[in-house]
């Protein structure tokens, strides 16, 4: 097996094929409105706050993987959390996220195994390589995964 093979794989994992744990479709496939708006205390994000944060960082990434122009961002991390069209529904948001994620894993599919290796940034100070890149954000996404089944746990007490 190949690291892009591994690194396929392990996006599966979290998004779309059951494994070891829940990944982010099953987890979000029985969720109605109420749970995915709602917040088990102050502390904690919602379901569509979690959704909305992976939405935004995936769709930044697979801009950078199909090479377009990198959109400025100098908010607060905090502020990918809130959605600006706070009135969409659940299953729009959910669409959304759907094809944001199907189009990252058909990219990583395509993505050249020798690219791994190089800096994304080449130009830049951020010396990360893409292999180090994919990988946080599979680990990223994963995180999220978890918060999202934590706030379900927690909604059905």
């Amino acid at each position: 097996m190949t690291l892009k093979e591994a690194f396929i794989e392990q996006f599966k994992a979290t998004y779309n094929e059951e494994n070891w744990f829940i990944p982010l479709k099953i987890a979000v496939s029985d969720v109605n409105e109420k749970e995915f708006n709602s917040k088990p205390d102050e502390c904690t994000h919602s379901i569509r706050q979690q959704v909305n944060h992976l939405i935004f960082w995936d769709d930044r990434w697979l801009a950078r993987i199909k090479k377009q122009p990198k959109v400025p961002f100098e908010g607060d991390g905090a502020l990918t959390f809130d959605d600006e069209s706070t009135g969409d529904s659940l299953e729009n948001i959910l669409k959304r996220m759907y094809e944001v994620m199907d189009e990252l894993l058909v990219e990583l599919e395509k993505f050249e195994e020798g690219n791994l290796m190089k800096r994304v940034f080449p130009d830049t100070e951020y010396d990360d390589l893409w292999w180090q890149s994919i990988s946080n954000i599979i680990l990223h996404n994963s995180y999220h995964v978890g918060q999202i089944m934590s706030v379900k746990k927690l909604l059905k007490k």
